[in-house]
């Protein structure tokens, strides 16, 4: 019986240590991706995506997760061909991550989160279906706060949601304290070898300091560009954000 077991721990051990390579972190791969795509262009967000594919396709540890980091892949792959103005290709990129989060036949509150995500990257692109989109972005958010309202990323959804509707149709009025809350009032997972999601604080500091410079609070900007660049000194906006606020890096 004894052999049985250490046979069985033989086994196990592998697979163990297999899931916490696998979790390390697709999250994590994806961002490193998306710099180096930026930086050199060398479709690597394109590589990770086949790779997640490849695992999807050969039922893997967790098909419901690969199915989520596949649509996080698309949501920067979307970002980064629509920063190299290719808007056509962001688009379908993006309506592709919609489906395969509605595809998945029960949702996690981070499911609904990144699904909002998508849907509100989608509305730039939707013409007349824009009103729809927008709606949904709202219902997946208003869910997604239901479930869990501690989640950070809910609330940097609803900031970015608040934020990009238009004040006639009830917009501005929250979106800054949604992402202050993401910022200060929420905890983060620090740990990139696990499998859920971290991500929210990075997108929350851009997210507040553009809505100041559009705002012209312009001391309000600099002082959370100043605790940003300290948080996260290889984000690929600061560039552009310091030129934005007259600062020299």
């Amino acid at each position: 019986m004894k052999r049985k077991w250490i046979r069985f721990l033989l086994i196990l051990l592998p697979l163990l240590s297999f899931s916490r390579i696998y979790a390390q972190s697709y999250q994590l791969k994806v961002k490193q991706a998306f710099h180096q795509d930026l930086l050199l262009g060398r479709g690597e967000l394109n590589v990770l995506h086949a790779k997640l594919e490849e695992e999807i396709s050969q039922k893997g540890n967790d098909i419901h997760k690969l199915i989520y980091w596949l649509a996080y892949n698309e949501y920067y792959m979307a970002k980064f061909y629509e920063i190299k103005k290719q808007e056509k290709l962001a688009s379908s990129i993006i309506k592709r991550g919609i489906k395969h989060i509605e595809g998945l036949s029960v949702k996690t509150v981070e499911d609904y989160i990144l699904l909002g995500h998508l849907q509100r990257e989608y509305i730039k692109y939707a013409g007349f279906k824009r009103i729809s989109f927008a709606r949904q972005t709202a219902k997946n958010c208003e869910i997604a706060m239901g479930i869990d309202p501690t989640n950070p990323r809910v609330y940097l959804l609803a900031g970015l949601n608040d934020l990009g509707r238009p004040r006639i149709f009830g917009g501005g009025k929250l979106g800054e304290q949604y992402l202050l809350k993401a910022l200060n009032e929420c905890s983060y997972k620090t740990d990139n070898n696990t499998i859920e999601p971290s991500w929210g604080k990075e997108e929350a500091y851009e997210a507040i300091i553009r809505h100041y410079i559009k705002a012209e609070r312009y001391d309000d900007a600099r002082s959370m560009f100043y605790r940003f660049i300290e948080a996260y000194p290889n984000n690929y906006s600061i560039k552009e954000l310091s030129v934005l606020l007259e600062i020299s890096l």
